[in-house]
């Protein structure tokens, strides 16, 4: 057994040697004694060997103690001190003695439902407190929550949280979390807010009624795809005792586009407490999870996202990133759509290959052939192909009159227009691909890009496969950074560490990481958001 360390004469590590609390994201916590009471603490410790390159991991774990400080709710582990000595820092928090909900999911599988109300309840008023203050948690799951010898939940672990109001731990497009409590705009890289947190609270709800992740799988990119792509599973069918108003809020958390997900945990608070209370009233479950996919609880579900420009008779939405690499793809692509005999273009792959980000681009830059511009069609809202046919309208703005079939309008609006449809996510309502045939028919001038996981089985479609980027084969190669999927890979280092430059010793880490992940690009998105904590071999090893 190790000396044991007093820290500033007051707090006691008994065996330093022995981590009994785990390891976080920045440090080990220890247990601990607070001489003066006589009362465990939990001691979370910080090494200088830890930020001397990287000081900004110095100021998240200052910071997590002046969020604690502010935080001060009986929900939230409370901060008892921090101090500095000899070179190490130490947050000295409140001891929570009864495991955490991560425990009691192995031991139990599933939690009773009126254990998991009280619980998530408890959490829901622990997280309004938080985003009161403009904190977003970003890494809500069942090893941040604690329990307390009677049962009641304390949240923790707000290493990587990130500030609303402009002070940030963490840097904007950063993909940082625990992937399957990831919500699809984190995993997209897109600025978070607090609706972020409203998923991640209800996967974690969802684990514990079902004893399982929603998107589970064996691993991370079987993960990330059930998270963008894959319908909510039914939980009334794995916990048949789950009331309607309660399934139904969880649908209701649990959309993909955060503009038709429930927008506070305050309204999510209300509602837990509502149906433990018994007096909320509820469309019964699968009617609501129909609505809810079909469209977004309200909110309008062609949504598309919102571009910076409107020049050229341009609808993509705005990038927040360059786009890398894929120059022979493109190339490929607009010589295709260039030919007058091509008229639909699909781009297949798996999820995560960037299907999306390439049809874009490709459309970009074949702007100035469309007289009347390039159009981005949202598909992943929607759930039953006839809405297809909405969803255009909704790109153009048009209104249907009674008198006339929708897809006639729409077919009569475009038929002598020169133009480029984007269709993005076109593999859930396939069914109604006929309607592209209809359309290609009756308008000769209009050209369509499809993004797809599967094919559309169409007689005018030409299917151009998306594959990983390329990646390198050894480090030694004759312009190293200049490979794409290095190049994408020191690109999104940079956002998560604006310092980050690739050193010669981190080359062989690179070529596996890429290797590792295929080529994926959101798989180098991922490993690239790991740079603010971890080194390049270790990524490659977590990988």
């Amino acid at each position: 057994m190790a000396d044991s360390i007093t820290i500033n004469g007051r707090y006691v590590i008994e065996d330093p040697e022995v981590d009994l609390l785990g390891e976080g994201k920045m440090g080990k916590v220890f247990l601990g004694k607070d001489t003066e009471s006589d009362a465990p603490v939990a001691i979370k410790t910080l090494h200088a060997n830890r930020f001397t390159n990287q000081p900004e991991i110095l100021e998240r774990f200052q910071r997590e103690g002046e969020l604690l400080r502010q935080l001060d709710h009986p929900n939230i582990v409370k901060l008892l001190g921090g101090l500095e000595m000899d070179g190490i820092h130490y947050l000295v928090m409140e001891f929570i003695e009864g495991g955490d909900l991560s425990d009691l999911l192995k031991k139990e599988g599933s939690i009773p439902i009126e254990q998991t109300l009280a619980i998530t309840l408890e959490l829901a008023d622990a997280l309004t407190r938080a985003h009161h203050l403009k904190v977003i948690h970003r890494d809500i799951k069942p090893a941040n929550v604690l329990l307390a010898k009677d049962g009641t939940p304390r949240l923790t672990d707000f290493g990587i949280a990130h500030f609303e109001s402009g002070l940030k731990i963490t840097g904007d497009g950063e993909i940082i979390g625990t992937i399957p409590y990831l919500s699809p705009e984190c995993c997209n890289g897109e600025r978070l807010d607090v609706r972020s947190d409203v998923w991640s609270f209800g996967v974690l709800l969802y684990e514990l009624l079902a004893g399982e992740l929603p998107f589970g799988g064996s691993n991370p990119g079987t993960v990330l795809y059930g998270i963008m792509q894959s319908d909510l599973p039914d939980i009334q069918e794995i916990r048949p005792e789950i009331s309607d108003s309660l399934a139904d809020l969880i649908y209701r958390i649990l959309v993909k586009d955060p503009d038709g997900r429930i927008p506070s945990m305050r309204l999510v608070g209300a509602e837990l407490e509502g149906i433990i209370k018994g007096f909320v009233n509820t469309p019964t479950s699968k009617t609501s999870k129909a609505l809810i996919e079909g469209s977004s609880s309200g909110t309008s579900i062609f949504a598309t996202p919102k571009p910076d420009y409107r020049e050229m008779n341009i609808n993509l939405p705005a990038q927040s990133s360059r786009f890398v690499g894929r120059k022979k793809e493109i190339e490929e692509i607009k010589t295709l759509l260039t030919i007058p005999e091509t008229r639909l273009v699909t781009l297949l792959g798996p999820g995560g290959m960037g299907k999306t980000r390439l049809g874009i681009e490709g459309a970009l830059q074949l702007a100035p052939y469309f007289e009347h511009g390039v159009h981005f069609v949202y598909l992943a809202p929607i759930k039953y192909p006839e809405q297809i046919v909405t969803a255009i309208a909704k790109v153009f703005e048009l209104q249907f009159v009674e008198e006339k079939e929708p897809k006639e309008q729409i077919i009569h609006y475009l038929r002598k227009k020169k133009l480029l449809l984007v269709m993005d996510n076109f593999e859930h309502v396939a069914e109604g691909a006929s309607l592209l045939t209809d359309i290609l028919t009756e308008a000769p001038e209009v050209k369509i890009v499809a993004t797809s996981r599967a094919r559309l089985n169409l007689l005018d479609e030409r299917v151009f496969e998306v594959t990983g980027m390329s990646a390198p084969v050894y480090e030694e190669e004759v312009v190293f950074e200049d490979n794409e999927a290095v190049e994408l890979f020191i690109q999104h280092a940079r956002r998560a560490r604006p310092d980050y430059e690739l050193i010669e010793e981190d080359k062989p880490g690179v070529v596996r990481i890429c290797q590792l992940v295929g080529g994926m690009p959101l798989g180098i998105q991922l490993a690239a958001g790991w740079v603010h904590t971890l080194s390049i071999n270790e990524i490659a090893e977590e990988l």
